[in-house]
C-alpha cells in the first residue's frame, strides 16, 4: 500500500486556470500524466473520444441516474496517481467524480468532469494482526476470497461486485452486520487523498476528525484509496437458501406470519431478504425469501422452520457454503448484476420490523402496474431483514453514520433499455419510495432510509446525517472548503467563523 504524507493537512484553495475548450483541458491533463515525475507504475488515462464513450456506456449500466458523461477517465494504480489526477482536474477547472466498482459519486455537472475510476486498485492483503488491508477499488468478492483463505471475514456488502471503499464510506452493512455491526465500525485506518492532492493517513489516533467523517459521511471529504479492517474468525460454512412463493393468493399471509415469527427469536447469526420482483413480458409479481445463517444446516432449519414448513413453489438450499461464496450466490440477481445497455435507478427506505401481508400485496401491485406503465423491464422491492441490535449498540455520534435504526432497510431498483422511459422509470422509483415511507415511516430523528440507497434528491443531508451533520460540515470546511468532492448526498462546508475542529 502507499506511504502517507503529513499527519494533518488543511485543503488549500488552489488556483484554477480556466480552459477555453475541452481539447485544451485534455492537453493539460496529458501534460500532467505524461511528465516523467508524475508517472507511477503507468496509470491508465482514457482521453480519446472512443475510449471515453465506451467507458461512459459501461458506466451507465453501473451507475444511478443522472448518468455521468466524463470529459476524460483516469484509472489510477496508487494514491499518488489519484493525487496527480485531482491536481490536474483542479488546474483545468474540471469537476471530479469518483467511481469504485458500480456507483459513481455525483460530483460532476455535465461534460466538464474528470472521472477517477478506482477499478485498477484491487490489491488485498491479510495481516498478521488479523486485520485486512484493501485498496479502495477492491470488490467485495476480492476481499471475501482473500480473508476466507485465512479463515477470516470482514463486514462487507450484500453484493460481491460493490467496491469495498464505496460500501464503507457510506456505512457498510452486510450479512455479518447482525453479529459485528457496520463496516465503518470495523475500520481501523485508511488513506485519503485530499482536495489539494495531499495524501493523508487517518485512524483514531491520527487525523481523528477526518477518520470519523469518512465512516459514514460518503465521498464528501476526499478519495479514500486504501482501508484496513478488523477481521473476524469465519472458519465454518454458512447456510443459504431461496424460497419462492405466490404473492397473489392467501398463502402470502402465511409467509408474512412466518417471517414475523422468525424475527421474534432470530439472532444476529441469521438474516433474511424478502424480494418482490416483476419481469417482462408478463410483469406479474413474484415473492422470494432468501435465507442466511452463519452456522450448520441443522441450526438453520430450526431457525427457519416456520418458512420451510410452508411448501414453497421453488426452493434452493445450500449448506456448508464458504462465506466467501455467499455474495456470489446473489450475483445472479438482476439488480445486483448491471448489464451493458440497461439503465438503472433506485432508492431506499426503512421498513418497520412488523410486516403486513396486505401492505406487501399492495406494494407488489403498485410495482407491477407501475412497471407496465413506465415500460420497465425489471423491477424489485427488497427488504433486508437483518437483526439491528449490534448496529444500534454503537452510539450514533461514534461515527458519522447516523443510520442506526431499529428497523429494516428496503430497496427499490428498476432497469430498462429505452432512454424514452427515463422520466417514467424515475417517477416509478420515487413513487414507490414515497409509498413505503408513508406505510412505514422511519423512527423520529432517524434518516428516512439507508443513505447508500438514496441520493441528494431524495434525502437532505440533515435527514441522512441527523445530529452528526453540523460536525460533518465543520470537518468539510477544514478539509475541502472549495467543495471539490460531492458524495451521493452532498455535504456543504460550514464557512462560519464558529466552525472549528481539532484532532
Amino acid at each position: 500500500m502507499d506511504s502517507t504524507g503529513p499527519s494533518t493537512v488543511v485543503s488549500k484553495r488552489l488556483h484554477k486556470q480556466p480552459c477555453t475548450s475541452p481539447e485544451e483541458a485534455i492537453r493539460m491533463l496529458e501534460k500532467h500524466f505524461k511528465h516523467p515525475s508524475n508517472l507511477d507504475r503507468h496509470p491508465s488515462m482514457l482521453l480519446n473520444k472512443a475510449s471515453v464513450e465506451r467507458f461512459s456506456e459501461n458506466a451507465k449500466a453501473l451507475s444511478s441516474m443522472p448518468h455521468n458523461d466524463p470529459l476524460a477517465v483516469v484509472e489510477p494504480v496508487t494514491s499518488n496517481d489519484v493525487a496527480v489526477a485531482i491536481r490536474a482536474a483542479r488546474h483545468c477547472n474540471l469537476d471530479i467524480a469518483i467511481c469504485g466498482a458500480q456507483r459513481t459519486s455525483e460530483g460532476n455537472n455535465g461534460r466538464r468532469c474528470l472521472l477517477i475510476s478506482l477499478r485498477k486498485m484491487r490489491m488485498v492483503s491479510v495481516n498478521r494482526d488479523r486485520t485486512v488491508t484493501c485498496a479502495a477499488g477492491s470488490w467485495v468478492q476480492d476481499v471475501d476470497a482473500a480473508a476466507g483463505a485465512h479463515g477470516l471475514a470482514i463486514v462487507s456488502g450484500m453484493n460481491n461486485r460493490y467496491s469495498i471503499g464505496g460500501v464503507t464510506v457510506e456505512g457498510g452493512y452486510g450479512w455479518l452486520s447482525g453479529e459485528h455491526g457496520l463496516g465503518c465500525d470495523n475500520l481501523v485506518k485508511a488513506t485519503v487523498v485530499l482536495a489539494d492532492g495531499s495524501i493523508c493517513s487517518v485512524s483514531d489516533g491520527k487525523n481523528a476528525e477526518l477518520f470519523w467523517a469518512i465512516r459514514g459521511g460518503g465521498s464528501n471529504f476526499g478519495v479514500v484509496t486504501d482501508l484496513t479492517f478488523r477481521a473476524h474468525e469465519q472458519r465454518n460454512g454458512v447456510f443459504y437458501g431461496t424460497l419462492g412463493f405466490n404473492i397473489q393468493d392467501r398463502g402470502c399471509d402465511d409467509v408474512i406470519r412466518a417471517v414475523d415469527k422468525i424475527n421474534q427469536t432470530m439472532s444476529g447469526k441469521s438474516a433474511m431478504m424478502l424480494r418482490i420482483e416483476v419481469t417482462e413480458p408478463a410483469r406479474e409479481p413474484t415473492l422470494n425469501v432468501i435465507l442466511y445463517h452463519n452456522g450448520a444446516e441443522a441450526q438453520a432449519r430450526v431457525v427457519f422452520a416456520p418458512l420451510l414448513s410452508l411448501k414453497p413453489n421453488r426452493a434452493q438450499l445450500r449448506s456448508s457454503l464458504p462465506y466467501s461464496a455467499l455474495c456470489k450466490m446473489l450475483a445472479g440477481l438482476r439488480d445486483h448484476t448491471p448489464t451493458a445497455g440497461l439503465r438503472r435507478a433506485w432508492t431506499g427506505s426503512y421498513y418497520s420490523r412488523k410486516l403486513s401481508a396486505s401492505q406487501i400485496q399492495s406494494l407488489a401491485a403498485r410495482l407491477s402496474t407501475g412497471a407496465r406503465i413506465a415500460g420497465v423491464g425489471h423491477a424489485v422491492l427488497s427488504v433486508d431483514v437483518i437483526h439491528p441490535g449490534k448496529i444500534c449498540s454503537v452510539p450514533v455520534h461514534q461515527t458519522a453514520c447516523a443510520a442506526r435504526v431499529d428497523a429494516w432497510s428496503a430497496y427499490i431498483c428498476v432497469s430498462w433499455g429505452d432512454v424514452k422511459c427515463d422520466a417514467a422509470a424515475a417517477r416509478l422509483v420515487r413513487e414507490m419510495g414515497d409509498s413505503i415511507r408513508k406505510a412505514s415511516p422511519a423512527p423520529p430523528g432517524a434518516p428516512s432510509g439507508w443513505p447508500a440507497y438514496c441520493d441528494g434528491g431524495e434525502m437532505t443531508p440533515q435527514e441522512a446525517y441527523g445530529v452528526n451533520y453540523p460536525r460533518l460540515r465543520a470537518i468539510k470546511a477544514r478539509y475541502d472548503p472549495d467543495n471539490v468532492f460531492s458524495g451521493c448526498i452532498p455535504i456543504k462546508p460550514d464557512t462560519s467563523k464558529s466552525a472549528r475542529t481539532s484532532d
